[in-house]
C-alpha cells in the first residue's frame, strides 16, 4: 500500500511539474501533449465569460473580462501550488520509518509527532 501511496504521490507530482514547464518555460503550446492548464482555464473562461455578459454597461463588462487573465493566473497557481502539496505528502507519509522525528505514518492523525530521541 507504502507503494501505491509514493507512485502515487510521484505521478501527480510530476504532472504538476510538467504542466508548469509546459505552461511557463515553451514558448508555444505543444499541441496534443498532456496538459492540466486548459482542463482548468476552459471551464474558468466559459463561467467567467458567462458571468461577464449579464452587465449591460459596456465598461464594466470590459473591466470584468480583462480581468481573466489575472484571475486564470492565480488559478494556475494554487493547483500548481496544492498539487506539489498533496504530491510531497503522499511520498512523505510513504516513508515515515525514514523521518526524523517519526511521524506514524498517517494523514489523518490529529496528534502531533513525538520530538524525542
Amino acid at each position: 500500500m507504502r507503494m501505491a501511496e509514493a507512485a502515487l504521490g510521484v505521478l501527480i507530482l510530476a504532472i504538476a511539474l510538467y504542466d508548469v514547464f509546459q505552461s511557463v518555460v515553451l514558448p508555444r503550446p505543444s499541441v496534443g501533449k498532456l496538459r492540466v492548464a486548459p482542463w482548468i482555464l476552459r471551464p474558468l473562461w466559459v463561467t467567467w465569460r458567462w458571468l461577464g455578459t449579464r452587465d449591460e454597461r459596456i465598461d464594466r463588462r470590459e473591466n470584468w473580462l480583462g480581468t481573466f487573465g489575472p484571475v486564470g493566473l492565480i488559478a494556475l497557481l494554487a493547483f500548481w501550488s496544492l498539487s506539489s502539496i498533496l504530491g510531497y505528502a503522499l511520498i512523505l507519509d510513504s516513508i515515515p520509518q525514514l523521518l526524523r522525528p517519526r511521524t506514524s505514518g498517517r494523514l489523518s492523525t490529529s496528534r502531533p509527532a513525538r520530538c524525542f530521541h
